[in-house]
């Protein structure tokens, strides 16, 4: 077939539909095919194509992506990982040409649509195609898609820069000089009105699956908890409107806040919500999800019931959050944690909202199951099981920090190795818990209080010869009183060696070996001086 053989093939209204197919099928906007299509249409004006030819270059141009139809789900997931772009796809050009000439496209428009990746120096693909060789509406629908993706000046400019390498140079010449005829014809709609986007919708919801698809893909990439839920707030707001999002993970009675964001961010860290009460508390013990529940069930909002900030001038506390979406999150049959959402408007959420939730749930359980397990183990390996002080790694770690910051500040510090002898009482858990607590207590905030084997050690910041004789008789009274309580019979035997920075050494070994031979040596200890002293 020639001349208008396509136009009379492919009545306008059915190519209108199918770019909206199209549209739909790899998440683009509905408007950006037609917008090509006016271009392609005013360009070819301005070169003096006849209507014929007007005609089939526009129906080229508003399928010249049909082949996109037949593009499997790996090239239309989202850029990245390795994962091509759309259009550097060849076989979607080689589809695109089939398709239009099995609807009846025999002559130019099915050429264009082939060839409408073909650069003018030759690189372009399917055939490598140079110059004149590739079809004037191929060239054209260049030229078009470009100035209906970019705002004019950047398409002017991509126009300039590729000039006799990706685009004709007579063509780009033409364009530079009439744009503003151009522009004037395309914002006076000097076209064809569009068909009916009926098919938003469809285009809205791929566009969704994408997103969903993408987020599905990334969640569990991190085993850093706060990194997990963060990427899952900024890809979950893509798919669903919300104000405020929790993450409650279970402590041993209740739930606690493990992320948190959005307007109401700070009220919902101050909660503490116990099985079975509130909305989320219901959830994690039903495990079942609900959909616009009342986020005032999840406890006491903090209004102080003043005019002015929201709330009635008569006392009443009003929570500005008044719809919830909540699931909860299962991993192998143990809770992992509950996901909810929180909107400023009454029945905000839909049944797609909580669907997008429940078909990300398994994923996100498993990747905040498996978050914690990893902070636990973080936890463990710097803290004693037995007291939950620092554990031998962690106070080397700690007394090399102080001894640097020492001596950057000419500061002094004091190490203290304590050993109680004769208490096989203070050596059960429990009691051990008691000795961790009682030793913090005659510590400063900033000192650090640690369990090495069998002995507990005390880095002292400021701490000085002078002071070790108020400080061990503390600690002996703390013994001996923690004794009695756990019901033993003799006195224990209190042992405390000292070294100080930067007197008895510059290193954490050194410092400790030195306390802890001290430790063995009779008592010549300074008299106590009276100066404040730390506790």
């Amino acid at each position: 077939m020639h001349g208008d053989s396509c136009a009379e093939a492919l009545p306008w209204q059915i190519a209108q539909t199918l770019a909206q197919a199209i549209a739909a099928r790899v998440g683009r906007a509905p408007g950006r095919l037609p917008r090509v299509a006016r271009y392609a249409r005013e360009i070819g004006l301005r070169l003096g194509w006849n209507e014929s030819r007007l005609r089939e270059l526009r129906v080229a141009s508003i399928l010249h992506d049909a082949g996109e139809l037949a593009a499997p789900v790996w090239v239309l997931a989202p850029e990245g990982e390795g994962r091509p772009r759309l259009a550097q796809w060849n076989p979607h050009v080689l589809a695109g040409a089939a398709m239009l000439e099995s609807l009846g496209c025999h002559g130019e428009a099915a050429a264009m649509v082939r060839s409408h990746h073909e650069h003018w120096d030759g690189s372009g693909r399917p055939d490598g195609l140079r110059g004149e060789a590739i079809p004037a509406g191929s060239r054209i629908l260049a030229l078009a898609d470009c100035l209906a993706v970019l705002p004019l000046f950047e398409a002017l400019e991509a126009l300039r820069r590729g000039t006799g390498a990706v685009f004709d140079p007579g063509m780009v010449a033409v364009v530079a000089q009439k744009h503003g005829e151009i522009e004037r014809a395309i914002s006076q709609g000097n076209c064809e009105p569009e068909a009916a986007n009926w098919l938003e919708p469809v285009a809205d919801a791929w566009r969704k699956d994408l997103l969903l698809n993408e987020l599905i893909g990334v969640l569990g990439n991190s085993l850093d908890l706060p990194e997990t839920l963060g990427d899952l707030d900024a890809r979950l707001r893509k798919l669903i409107g919300y104000h405020s999002m929790a993450v409650w993970t279970p402590r041993e009675n209740h739930l606690a806040a493990a992320y948190v964001s959005g307007e109401e961010a700070r009220w919902l860290c101050s909660l503490e919500i116990p099985y079975g009460r509130g909305l989320s508390g219901r959830v994690a013990e039903t495990r079942r999800a609900e959909c616009n529940g009342d986020p005032g069930e999840e406890g006491e909002y903090p209004g102080d019931g003043t005019p002015g900030d929201g709330t009635p001038g008569d006392g009443t506390k009003v929570n500005p959050l008044r719809s919830a979406v909540v699931a909860p999150l299962e991993h192998r049959g143990e809770l992992a944690g509950v996901l909810a959402l929180y909107h400023g408007e009454a029945a905000a959420f839909r049944g797609g909202d909580l669907g997008v939730l429940l078909h990300i749930r398994s994923k996100l359980a498993a990747a905040v199951h498996n978050a914690l397990k990893y902070e636990s183990m973080q936890r463990l390996s710097t803290e004693d099981v037995a007291t939950s002080l620092p554990n031998e790694r962690a106070l080397f770690l700690r007394l090399d920090a102080e001894l640097a910051r020492c001596r950057r500040s000419q500061g002094a510090l004091g190490v203290l190795v304590c050993d109680v002898e004769a208490a096989p009482r203070l050596r059960r858990r429990s009691a051990l818990q008691a000795v961790a607590a009682g030793l913090r207590s005659l510590c400063r905030e900033e000192d650090c209080v640690a369990r090495m084997g069998d002995r507990f050690v005390l880095v002292l910041d400021s701490f000085a010869e002078c002071h070790l004789a108020e400080k061990r008789k503390r600690i002996e009274a703390l013994m001996t009183d923690l004794n009695s309580a756990a019901g033993g019979e003799s006195p224990p035997v209190v042992k405390v060696g000292a070294a100080f920075y930067p007197d008895d050494g510059g290193y954490a070994d050194d410092l400790l070996a030195v306390a802890d031979a001290r430790m063995h040596q009779p008592s010549h200890d300074r008299e106590a001086v009276e100066e404040p002293i730390p506790r």
